[in-house]
């Protein structure tokens, strides 16, 4: 089989707005949500910044027992399922449970700090159910399978920064074989002390402002976030008259295998992965009308996503308009593929392009259309979103404007 598969519903969690609307405000209008963490002790890194969701309630989202057992980044992921169901009349009593399913990115996952703090500190049998529950990542999906009894696939993905589009991905392949039904596909990840940890010792974490692309980028700030998709073939939207955001159209998978930490600097893999996704959607370089960045911020790897990218396009690289939204929120890790699909989603039905924001001069490396620092407007069909990860891992996305053929 071979089935299309449209996008009903979007769902997101941001620094820059929690739902949807909030959020696509923000991207229109270049507005930052970086700013001071709070979330653990900063004092010993590099930047003491990045993009923390500030007024997010747990308890908005969910009820009181599972606010105390949940981790965050499973808190965050249900806010951005609820936000995809609001605005669409698709009931959680899904037709046939045991063909939906939910596949989610993330890097971190569930955090396991707390557990093994307090077994450190009070010993084995001080450990109870609810700090089990905590430590288990695989909680992640199956809290949204077992909250609306999806029997379906329940998938967690750790491919580290891609992880959010292998979902994507994974998710529509499940539906295209008839495997699946209806999916919620998506990533989430919390602010992380490992995280910065991490890239702090890779010496990785920008001293001022995130500014991919940029001759004066110094690196990446973290954020936190969710995003969900909700996607089903047409027929099944067309029958109870759901709105179609687009169409998922092609996905494209490729490892540079050549380093842990550290990009293939000409691109040669992640090109792979793009031409994978165009031929995957059948359609040529030539359909692609805006590039989803993924847009670090790290002198590597913006200069690796250039030139990829002309590879590719060629010449009309120089002319097809790309912009990094990561700075605006930071890198969300796992969940950064899953909200540049919603952004996406929203570039499909408003027509309106969102920055790259902190751009100040131009780098004679990477020398493309960032779409600097103002959203651009443009009739976008075709859309190519990547996502770029540690040991190489490359992802990349079609997703286009939806016409019944």
């Amino acid at each position: 089989m071979n089935r299309r598969v449209v996008i009903t519903g979007v769902g997101v969690v941001t620094p820059v707005g929690i739902t949807r609307e909030r959020f696509w405000q923000s991207m229109k209008e270049g507005r930052s949500g970086i700013g001071q963490i709070t979330t653990f002790d900063t004092d010993h890194y590099a930047n003491a910044r990045g993009g923390e969701i500030r007024d997010f309630k747990p308890e908005t989202f969910l009820d009181g027992k599972d606010t105390d057992i949940l981790d965050r980044s499973t808190q965050l992921l249900h806010a951005a399922v609820l936000d995809a169901f609001d605005g669409t009349d698709f009931d959680p009593g899904f037709e046939d449970r045991f063909r939906s399913g939910v596949i989610v990115g993330t890097t971190t996952g569930a955090d396991s700090s707390n557990f093994h703090s307090k077994w450190n500190r009070e010993g084995f049998d001080s450990i109870l159910t609810e700090d089990v529950l905590r430590y288990r990542s695989d909680l992640i999906p199956n809290y949204i399978s077992q909250r609306y009894r999806l029997k379906g696939p329940s998938l967690l993905v750790t491919n580290a920064c891609a992880a959010g589009t292998y979902a994507i991905g994974q998710a529509m392949n499940l539906i295209r074989s008839g495997r699946a039904d209806f999916m919620i596909a998506g990533g989430t990840e919390r602010m992380s002390d490992l995280a910065m940890c991490g890239f702090n010792a890779t010496r990785s974490l920008s001293s001022d402002e995130v500014r991919p692309f940029d001759k004066l980028r110094k690196g990446l700030l973290l954020g936190e976030g969710a995003a969900v998709l909700f996607l089903e073939t047409p027929e099944a939207a067309t029958k109870r008259a759901a709105k179609i955001y687009g169409e998922v159209a092609g996905f494209g998978l490729s490892c540079d295998a050549a380093h842990m930490t550290s990009p293939m600097v000409g691109g040669e893999g992640a090109a792979l992965s793009m031409l994978e996704a165009i031929r995957d959607a059948g359609l040529s370089a030539d359909d692609i009308d805006y590039i989803s960045a993924h847009g670090t911020g790290t002198a590597l790897n913006d200069r690796m996503e250039t030139n990829a990218v002309k590879r590719v396009f060629g010449e009309r690289a120089y002319r097809i308009p790309m912009s990094s939204i990561k700075s605006m929120i930071g890198h969300t890790l796992g969940a950064s593929g899953a909200i540049e699909a919603a952004a996406c989603a929203m570039i499909l039905e408003t027509g309106i392009i969102p920055p790259t924001i902190n751009y100040t001069e131009k780098d004679a490396d990477c020398d493309l259309y960032y779409v600097p620092n103002k959203a651009a407007e443009a009739r976008v069909n075709t859309i190519l979103s990547n996502s770029y990860a540690f040991g190489g891992n490359n992802a990349s996305i079609i997703l286009r404007r939806f016409e019944n053929e």
